[in-house]
């Protein structure tokens, strides 16, 4: 029979035992997984921050999608905008060779064709969509057009004048989503501001008539061309902020991703270093135990 103290120490050995097989099988798991088992070691300071770390990452990505967003919504905007200057370029070229009393009812008849063709094409690339189909002039109206026209030829908008902001970082948003009604519908003016359509209107109605004189329509298409490139040159700088910030996210990202390996990943020398430590404490506390057990079995026959 056995003593209580002999039960003691067959309890306390078992007990060591399969505690060391738990922490062989812990660090083999960490080997095979190449992550580190935070809940063996305990480390409540770590695992937090592998918490904020992972809820960190998780907002960076939202921070690059709505980059992504902004960006290819700036870009369309940029290309349109390029187009219509080139369309009121045209439009003041066509206002200096209208500009004299030498020219014909027909050549006048044919230059207006082509007024009323750069209108509608400055319409249809001011109603353009970004990739994702929203008005890319029309605030936060959606899928809408931004300009409507009525049958009487009136160009109105009809977007909104709120400009949707996207979060880049923690603490920054930036206004993607451009009203058409601040750039085309403002135009300056020396009596103040005027509609980019009206201007071009006036510019059609100067054509019909005899002796109208071209002078303030060719000054406000002017005007309408420095602002149209003064309005994307701010798109082209937003667009290479976005470019920047991206790439500030990018490293930050890569910063923390670094941590959280530090963290996570398991030390493969360190790990297999003490698997084999433990084996060696199971195989020297399994001779022990061995060892003490004969002895007491030889006691026990005396």
């Amino acid at each position: 029979m056995q003593s209580v103290s002999s039960k003691l120490f067959n309890a306390s050995t078992k007990a060591s035992l399969e505690k060391l097989d738990e922490q062989i099988t812990k660090k083999q798991a960490e080997v095979s997984s190449g992550k580190k088992d935070l809940g063996l070691a305990k480390d409540s300071v770590s695992i937090n921050r592998v918490n904020y770390i992972n809820m960190a990452l998780s907002q960076l990505d939202r921070f690059k999608d709505g980059i992504q967003a902004a960006a290819g919504h700036l870009k369309t905007q940029e290309t349109a905008l390029a187009e219509v200057e080139n369309s009121v370029m045209r439009l003041y070229e066509l206002g200096l060779q209208a500009n004299t009393d030498t020219l014909s009812p027909d050549q006048k008849k044919l230059i207006g064709v082509e007024v009323k063709q750069l209108k509608l094409n400055i319409l249809d690339r001011i109603n353009a969509k970004d990739q994702r189909g929203n008005a890319i002039f029309g605030g936060t109206i959606g899928k809408n057009d931004a300009f409507v026209i009525n049958d009487k030829n009136n160009v109105r908008y009809v977007g909104t004048l709120e400009e949707g902001a996207v979060s880049i970082s923690e603490n920054r948003q930036i206004a993607s989503h451009l009203n058409g009604h601040d750039i085309f519908m403002k135009i300056p003016s020396g009596s103040g501001q005027k509609r980019l359509f009206d201007i071009i209107e006036t510019f059609e109605n100067s054509l019909r008539n005899t002796g109208m004189n071209l002078d303030q329509t060719i000054k406000d298409l002017l005007n309408a061309h420095t602002h149209i490139i003064g309005t994307n040159s701010n798109v082209g700088a937003k667009i290479n902020m976005l470019t920047k910030r991206a790439e500030s996210n990018e490293a930050v990202k890569i910063e923390i991703l670094s941590e959280l390996s530090s963290l996570q990943d398991t030390d493969l020398a360190a790990a297999i270093t003490d698997i084999n430590q433990l084996m060696l404490t199971k195989d020297a506390t399994q001779q022990i135990y061995a060892k003490i057990s004969q002895q007491s079995l030889f006691d026990f026959i005396r």
